[in-house]
């Protein structure tokens, strides 16, 4: 087995709990309540009312749940960080961003 760096392996635990979270609730509107409602003022904290206010944004943050399912999550590493753990057959990268700020798109790969 490789040892990962702390970079690396941060990189593979931080997706991990992501998946895990997203893993253990059988419906988004559960996920919404429990996981991300929390982030959100009292006007938004129900998946109704989201969704009467953003359905854009309702169905952007469904999409990132059912991603993350299926083992696809954002992540804001280093480039370098990525390509090691593909290299690796850890992950695959989906996709590199290019503008600062950058959100990367990662699929675990065999979890």
């Amino acid at each position: 087995m490789v040892k990962l760096s702390k970079a690396q392996q941060k990189t593979i635990t931080d997706a991990k709990e992501e998946i895990n979270k997203a893993r253990s609730y059988n419906t988004f509107e559960e996920y919404f309540i429990n996981e991300l409602a929390k982030g959100y003022n009292t006007s938004y904290n129900t998946p109704e009312k989201y969704k009467k206010q953003d359905i854009e944004g309702y169905n952007k943050l469904k999409k990132y749940w059912e991603n993350k399912k299926q083992g696809i999550v954002l992540t804001q590493s280093k480039t370098e960080t990525l390509k090691r753990l593909e290299l690796l057959n850890l992950i695959e990268i989906i996709n590199i961003s290019i503008t600062s700020g950058r959100i990367d798109t990662i699929k675990v790969l065999n979890y």
